[in-house]
């Protein structure tokens, strides 16, 4: 393979002096902010509606028509010119969440707020990915793989900022205002779409008229989304596992919040540090395959705990390797895709990560529901990473077995790095 050479010593100060890097930042944030409100906006709009369980499951509605709605729509976004195209996505789904913030009022028939949630979890569900096919376009190519390790620390500090903001809303305006907030930002990220990023058209189409590779025609992007998959696994087992783990602890179940704000910082740290090393890394599937191990172990130590203050150190530790091992498996992911297929490949990394979030809370609730403890959920949490990186190792192993022969061909364990 050949050996590229060192990136730039301090990526983030020269991200940083990038106008348009900064200015994605900002509008990938700001879009990124409804996203990471919903959870609390919908399950406080089923209290409105009848009980906190209807508003669970107007949630997991959105989460499933996310998950599935990126199996398609990124291909779709593909097609089209990329800004305007975000810029839609992002006006339909403020659009739909205004309505179901007038439903929530007027306490309008249940399936009438599911169908505006699916509508909204849909036109979400590629808009991340958008943004991040546009990152080869914003910087050098030799700060693409600390770009994506910054955007992997942001997604942290979304997920504390969103639900800190909804909380606070809710106390002062209900789910209804949160749901309007919503809206607004996700109007305000349209604009900052549509007038900040660069012009993207549609990827012409291959000499000869041949269609652009799909993402799930290379196994070593299926073994990325496999292995994308059992981190979602991970988290949905652990955060469904945050309160009744708080009250065995002796704390309120509220603490739940704190507990997943202790694991995204954990990731932030990490990914921090990491950003400014991960240029240098010329093999970053093999670094997503080591540390989705990690994480998975690191996981374990939580079931063992004995106090909530022992309990957020040991999720910080463990939340360490998260953000970095997002970065690095989208940077292997982005040098496999093909360009006209960009969005649609980051949009079914998506959906893995939100299929086996589902995947990971139904599993959780079985485990509950029969009354297991809920330090078990942390003992389970290790097993995903550890069978998908297993079954990518074996399967790697028996490719390079096949293809080595006459000619030197390269084993295909030498790519997944």
């Amino acid at each position: 393979m050949t050996e590229q050479p060192p990136g730039p010593r301090r990526p983030v100060r020269l991200l940083a002096a990038v106008p348009a890097w900064r200015w994605w930042v900002v509008g990938c944030f700001v879009a990124r902010l409804p996203t990471t409100m919903v959870i609390i906006a919908l399950v406080l709009s089923g209290k409105r509606l009848g009980s906190y369980g209807l508003g669970a499951a107007l949630a997991g509605l959105y989460t499933v028509a996310a998950g599935l709605g990126a199996l398609w729509r990124g291909r779709a976004l593909d097609r089209r010119e990329l800004r305007r195209a975000l810029a839609g996505e992002l006006l339909l789904a403020a659009g739909s969440f205004a309505v179901t913030a007038t439903l929530v009022a007027a306490q309008a028939p249940v399936p009438l707020v599911a169908v505006t949630v699916v509508t909204a979890g849909v036109a979400s569900s590629a808009v991340f990915a958008g943004y991040r096919t546009f990152l080869p376009e914003v910087v050098r190519p030799e700060l693409v793989p600390a770009a994506y390790a910054i955007d992997a620390v942001l997604i942290e500090v979304a997920f504390v900022t969103g639900p800190a903001v909804a909380g606070g809303l809710s106390l002062l305006v209900g789910p209804v205002g949160v749901l309007l907030a919503m809206a607004v930002f996700g109007a305000v990220g349209a604009a900052l779409a549509a007038t900040r990023l660069p012009l993207r058209p549609p990827m012409p189409a291959a000499p000869g008229g041949a269609p652009a590779a799909a993402p799930w025609s290379n196994p070593e992007v299926v073994a990325n989304y496999a292995v994308t998959a059992s981190v979602g696994m991970v988290i949905g087992l652990i955060e469904a596992g945050f309160a009744p783990l708080a009250v065995v602890l002796g704390a309120e179940d509220g603490i739940g919040g704190v507990l997943s704000a202790a694991y995204a910082l954990g990731s932030g740290l990490g990914g921090l540090v990491f950003a400014t090393r991960l240029e240098s890394r010329r093999h970053p599937g093999r670094l997503a395959l080591v540390l989705t191990v990690v994480l998975g172990l690191l996981v374990l130590p939580s079931a063992a705990a004995s106090s909530i203050p022992v309990l957020i150190a040991v999720l910080v530790l463990g939340g360490l390797p998260f953000a970095t091992a997002n970065a690095a498996a989208a940077t292997h992911l982005r040098a496999r895709l093909h360009p006209g297929r960009a969005t649609e490949g980051f949009a079914l990394q998506s959906s893995s990560v939100l299929l086996g979030l589902a995947a990971g809370n139904g599993a959780a609730s079985v485990a509950l529901g029969a009354d297991a403890s809920p330090r078990l959920l942390y003992v389970i949490a290790a097993v995903p990473p550890l069978v998908a990186v297993a079954g990518v190792a074996a399967w790697a192993a028996a490719s390079g077995r096949r293809r080595t022969g006459p000619g030197g061909a390269r084993p295909v364990t030498g790519a997944v790095g």
